[in-house]
């Protein structure tokens, strides 16, 4: 959800997940100033044109997760063919 609202340049979900128990819990007079540095860190993440709109999410002691997130259909197994979106943010590079 930040990173499409970071395409968009909807700023609201993305604070409002932020600012929530479950998010960073930013404080919300540097809200704004986070969604503005997410949003210039996000340009700096180039766009590889093979890349699928599938992202490889690495779970704990676990299986590696491919989640599409056009389809938002979700897999332990590796899609064929797959090259793994690589121009969103991780959840370290949002912390």
């Amino acid at each position: 959800m930040i990173n499409k609202s970071l395409e968009k340049g909807d700023s609201q979900p993305v604070l409002m997940i932020l600012q929530s128990k479950f998010g960073l819990r930013v404080i919300p007079e540097y809200a704004e100033t986070y969604f503005k540095t997410l949003s210039e860190a996000k340009k700096l993440k180039t766009k590889d044109s093979n890349e699928s709109p599938w992202i490889k999410l690495v779970m704990k002691d676990m299986c590696d997760y491919y989640y599409n997130v056009e389809t938002e259909e979700g897999t332990c197994v590796a899609p064929e063919g797959v090259v793994p979106k690589t121009s969103w943010l991780t959840g370290q590079e949002i912390q």
